[in-house]
C-alpha cells in the first residue's frame, strides 16, 4: 500500500495529483483512463477539503493499492462526516437550468469509478473507491 498525507488545503491538489499519476502510469496504460481516475479522486479530495473540513489544515490521508485486476484508493480526513446513504444524485437539467456551481462532483465520481462507499471509522472518514483494470487499459 502507498500513502500520501497533505493537508486540507485546496493548494495540494496538485500534489494529491502527481502522486496518483507516478503510480498509476504503470498500471493504466490508457491515458484517458487514467486521467478519468485521478480526476475522480481529485474531486473526493477538494469535497472533503471544502466541504467536511472548511480547508483548515486538517490531515488528509490518500491510500493507494492495486492487485492484478483492480486498484483500491481511500481518502480519509477527520472532518464532518457526509452522508452517502442519504444523498440523492442530483438532476442534470436542474442544475443547467438553475445555474448551479455544484452538484456534479458526486455525478462524476459514480460514473468513473466502479465502486464508491462512503463510511465513518471513530473520527475518520473514508472514501474507498474501486476501478477493475482491464489487460490493455
Amino acid at each position: 500500500m502507498k500513502k500520501f498525507i497533505t493537508f486540507c488545503d485546496r493548494k495540494n491538489l496538485t500534489c494529491i495529483r502527481g502522486f496518483l499519476e507516478k503510480h498509476l502510469t504503470d498500471l493504466v496504460s490508457n491515458p484517458v483512463l487514467r486521467n478519468q481516475i485521478i480526476m475522480a479522486v481529485d474531486e473526493v479530495c477538494s469535497n472533503a477539503m471544502i466541504h467536511a473540513n472548511q480547508c483548515n489544515g486538517n490531515e488528509l490521508e490518500i491510500r493507494f493499492q492495486n492487485s492484478s485486476d483492480k486498484i483500491i484508493i481511500e481518502v480519509i480526513d477527520k472532518g464532518r462526516a457526509f452522508n452517502f446513504s442519504g444523498y440523492k444524485t442530483p438532476e442534470i437539467k436542474n442544475i443547467i437550468t438553475e445555474n448551479r456551481k455544484n452538484g456534479l462532483g458526486m455525478i462524476l465520481i459514480k460514473k468513473i469509478m466502479d465502486t464508491v462507499e462512503f463510511k465513518r471509522r471513530g473520527e475518520r472518514n473514508i472514501c474507498r473507491m474501486s476501478k477493475k483494470l482491464v489487460i490493455g487499459n
